[in-house]
Parts: structure tokens; C-alpha cells; sequence
């Protein structure tokens, strides 16, 4: 694709993509500078070795986002405020924006969809 016609990927979080545990996180989660909620999820599905997020929203910002992975030790520990997120990989997908209109992509286990 050209700079003419360049995209804009988004994710988007689609019912069960997401499986949300309040007040739990995990140990030796490796931190991201991502500033929302939103923004660290989209980390989590750009990285195929991430399992999912602790988000910690009482950090300053730059601090709150925490990639689960395979680097992880202890998981799901309770803890208060901070909430857990686990990707459901198969659940997730993303828009594609072109100047001309907007694409629907999302994956199926391995398989790419379009619409």
C-alpha cells in the first residue's frame, strides 16, 4: 500500500476478547509506556507472545500498562485495584480505515476474515 492510500489499523476489542479480573495482577510482568487502557491492549495484540495485561490505573501515567507473556512468573495474584485483562486471541480484531471507506478484518483462529 502507498502513502496514498495508507491505513489506519485499530484494534477492537470485541465481546470475549477480553476476560477481565478485578483486583488480581501478576508477577514479573514487563512494564509498557502505553497511556490508556486502550492503547495497552493494542500493545498486548500487536505482540503475539502476550497472554494479556495488568493495568494499574493508580500509577502515574506511562506506568500503568503491564504485559503478561510467557516471561511471567506468579499469575493472577490478588491485589487490590488493579485489574487483569487475559486476550482471547481468537476473539480479537481489527479495523482497517482507508480513504475510501472502512474494512472489517478479524481472525478465526489462523484463518483471516474480511467483510
Amino acid at each position: 500500500m502507498n502513502a496514498h492510500n495508507a491505513s489506519i489499523n485499530q484494534m477492537m476489542t470485541f465481546p470475549g476478547c477480553w476476560t477481565e479480573y478485578p483486583n488480581t495482577h501478576s508477577l514479573k510482568s514487563q512494564p509498557d509506556s502505553a497511556a490508556s487502557l486502550g492503547a495497552c491492549q493494542d500493545v498486548c495484540l500487536n505482540d503475539e507472545s502476550c497472554e494479556g495485561i495488568d493495568w494499574n490505573p493508580g500509577l502515574p501515567g506511562g506506568e500503568q500498562c503491564w504485559l503478561i507473556g510467557p516471561w511471567t512468573t506468579t499469575r493472577q495474584v490478588a491485589i487490590s485495584d488493579i485489574t487483569q485483562y487475559l486476550i482471547n486471541r481468537e476473539n480479537c480484531g481489527k479495523f482497517v480505515h482507508h480513504t475510501r471507506g472502512v474494512t472489517l478484518v478479524w481472525k478465526v483462529g489462523d484463518q483471516a476474515q474480511g467483510a
